[in-house]
């Protein structure tokens, strides 16, 4: 469970960090859309990855929780791991509100 709510948050951010469908035209280019999917989706689950580890899948979940740790991945920019120092969450707030859209309503969903 915890592994799809995961995932499905890495995609949505993902897609909100490319751009979706925005035109164009009506975008100003940041940071995240310069990136691969790939480099994107590499990043962010260096980010997401220690969430995922940290679960129990015989504990029942607990979305809350989940969601807390999930936004303090978000907000991990140690500079002594490459990936995760890649991406802030200013970059992903950025990115989120060119579709407007925040990373916290994401995360929510």
């Amino acid at each position: 469970m915890v592994a799809r709510v995961l995932a499905f948050c890495m995609a949505v951010l993902v897609v909100g960090a490319w751009g979706g469908t925005a035109p164009a035209r009506h975008r100003t280019r940041g940071k995240l859309d310069h990136m691969t999917d790939a480099i994107l989706d590499r990043d962010l689950q260096a980010k997401l990855n220690n969430v995922l580890r940290a679960q129990n899948p015989n504990v029942p979940l607990d979305i809350s929780t989940l969601h807390d740790e999930i936004m303090n991945a978000l907000h991990d920019e140690d500079p002594s791991d490459p990936f995760k120092a890649e991406i802030s969450f200013a970059d992903l707030e950025e990115e989120m509100e060119e579709d407007d859209e925040t990373v916290e309503h994401v995360v929510t969903c």
